[in-house]
């Protein structure tokens, strides 16, 4: 998993995206709940941050895809 949000930094990420790329990558024993899961316990470690999209124009938070550092 740190693999993968590392090699990904400053990319829109979502867990979906982590998802597919467990099943592409032949392991399907895993699901975005626990990526979701993992992405929480990895931010908490300091590891990662989260970083919510924000719209200039408009003011306000997009909430789409977020970005990982």
């Amino acid at each position: 998993m740190v693999n993968i949000l590392a090699s990904s930094i400053g990319s829109l990420m979502n867990p979906m995206n982590i998802y597919k790329t467990y099943i592409s990558a032949g392991d399907k024993d895993i699901s975005i709940n626990t990526i979701t899961s993992y992405i929480e316990y990895i931010e908490n470690d300091f590891l990662i941050k989260k970083v919510e999209r924000y719209d200039v124009k408009g003011r306000k938070h997009i909430s789409t895809q977020i970005l990982l550092y």
